[in-house]
């Protein structure tokens, strides 16, 4: 990839962080009661959507240039 590639894989990947920041922040703020143990339970839930895209990249070497890379980096 050039520079310019990676720098906007970067740009997605940060995206979908932003994106999962703030689910969990309107979630939190709809459901109220029992917020820490939602909270906990949202962030252990991202971490294995995120374990699931990182395996999703690590998969597409195997695959090759027509898995959807895009796609996975925004996952993770």
């Amino acid at each position: 990839m050039t520079p310019g590639e990676s720098t906007q894989l970067a740009g997605i990947q940060h995206g979908g962080v932003l994106l999962g920041m703030i689910l969990v922040a309107v979630i939190g703020t709809l459901f109220k009661r029992g917020r820490h143990a939602a909270l906990r339970r949202w962030t252990v839930g991202g971490c294995l959507a995120s374990a699931v895209a990182l395996f999703s990249i690590a998969f597409g070497g195997f695959v090759g240039p027509e898995w959807p890379l895009r796609a996975s980096v925004f996952g993770v």
